[in-house]
């Protein structure tokens, strides 16, 4: 019975689940290539007597980031079927029932994520091979490892039954009637970084802006202390978002957006857009910048490749991340289009809503990790430690991703605003 009512359930929501599908498709591409390339005889990670520290530090930051972005597909994916699962609890149904419900329908889309993903591994494979030979000058092959494909699926268990657990608290801690709502779901709100309360405001805003310009700045010059000047200045860019963005923004739709009604809704959406996804850009862009830095240090061609793999694909993860949690918060705003279509709004204006909240959010998104990312770069080129054309690869690996996740979130937007709207009028 659970396991039809799991099947249905998938079936029912069958744009989230693809979406959580290719989340494990990603994941266990990444992951099966990523061992093949650790494991192998160059690098030699082991996990017990291991021959090159850097690699496995890298291998165990790369678990522990795909985790990460597997919670936030989870959540996304959890979140729709609150109602199902208030139901199911009212109805004298178990947590622990719950929780295997949830779990079949994750050990189903993984097992049916498996084969495309272990596929696309082994089709990138000669891709990488060619890339070592011809343009890092490496007579390093990369093939395929046995034991990788044991470690592969080690850890995607270990994610599964991970998310379980998130799935088994989240209908704990939710009562039937809060799992209706889902704007009344408890989500764990994160303290702040920087406590600055004490301060006045101006004194805030200076500590602020030199937390997280200075160490920007001196990227520049120093690029071999990337991760530590990033670090202040992602806490820097923490208290900058309450004390300098969020209040700059509300003076600009009270102030000069207010006669413009399209764009004063937009960026109040994005206000909350930028309010809710803040520790989604924090991780972004401190995964890139750890990844970077891990890149600076390596020495051997096959290293520099597994980092690069590493920097695009988690990228492009971080990116679904981002979207998915954008459209967790879209299926939240239903009810203020409606209310907007009431006031006098009309429908070519709801989509532009759409398209500006897109565009100022997204380009928010890439602005941020372009004033990282280009004096870091630059102050690497200065110094010889990398190439234009490689600084162009590692530009475009983390902009396409975000703008074509920007693309996908904003048709899935439309769809949930006018697409539901059109079936019900039909």
């Amino acid at each position: 019975m659970i396991f039809k009512d799991a099947i249905r359930s998938l079936l029912n929501d069958y744009v989230r689940s693809f979406f959580y599908w290719l989340t494990f498709v990603l994941t266990s591409m990444f992951i099966f290539l990523f061992f093949n390339i650790s494991m192998s005889d160059t690098l030699a990670v082991t996990f017990i007597d291991s021959r090159n520290d850097m690699t496995t530090n890298v291998t165990i930051f790369i678990i522990i980031v795909a985790s990460i972005d597997i919670f936030f597909a989870n959540d996304f994916f959890v979140k729709s079927k609150s109602k199902s699962l208030a139901v199911q609890l009212i109805c004298g149904g178990k947590y622990t029932q719950l929780a295997s419900f949830l779990l079949i329908q994750t050990f189903i889309l993984l097992m049916l994520a498996l084969p495309p993903g272990i596929i696309a591994a082994l089709g990138l494979i000669p891709l990488l091979n060619t890339v070592l030979n011809n343009f890092m000058s490496s007579e390093v092959l990369i093939s395929v490892v046995p034991e990788a494909l044991v470690h592969a699926v080690v850890v995607l268990v270990y994610v599964v039954f991970w998310t379980t657990f998130l799935n088994l608290s989240f209908a704990y801690k939710n009562m039937p009637n809060d799992l209706m709502n889902e704007q009344r779901i408890t989500v764990k709100q994160n303290p702040p970084l920087v406590d600055l309360q004490l301060l006045k405001k101006r004194t805030k805003k200076i500590i602020a802006s030199v937390m997280f310009a200075a160490p920007v700045i001196l990227l520049l010059f120093n690029p071999e202390a990337a991760l530590l000047l990033c670090l202040i200045s992602l806490f820097g860019l923490n208290s900058c978002y309450k004390s300098i963005a969020l209040p700059y923004l509300d003076r600009y739709i009270e102030t000069k957006a207010v006669n413009e009604p399209v764009l004063l809704t937009s960026l109040g959406f994005v206000r909350g857009d930028l309010k809710a996804m803040k520790k989604n850009l924090i991780l972004f862009l401190l995964t890139a910048v750890m990844l970077i830095s891990f890149m600076v240090s390596a020495e051997k061609a096959l290293d520099v490749m597994l980092i690069t793999m590493s920097y695009i694909i988690l990228n492009t993860m971080q990116s679904l991340a981002l979207m998915f949690t954008h459209q967790t918060i879209v299926v939240s705003r239903i009810k203020n289009f409606r209310t907007l279509e009431q006031i006098g709004y009309m429908k070519n204006d709801l989509k532009k809503v759409i398209l500006y909240e897109m565009i100022y959010f997204y380009g928010f998104v890439i602005l941020c990790g372009l004033i990282y990312f280009v004096p870091l770069y630059a102050g690497l080129l200065i110094r010889h430690l990398i190439s234009f054309t490689f600084v162009l690869i590692l530009l475009l690996g983390y902009i396409i991703p975000l703008v074509i996740s920007g693309l996908i979130c904003g048709v899935y937007y439309d769809h949930m605003i006018f697409g539901k709207q059109e079936g019900k009028g039909s």
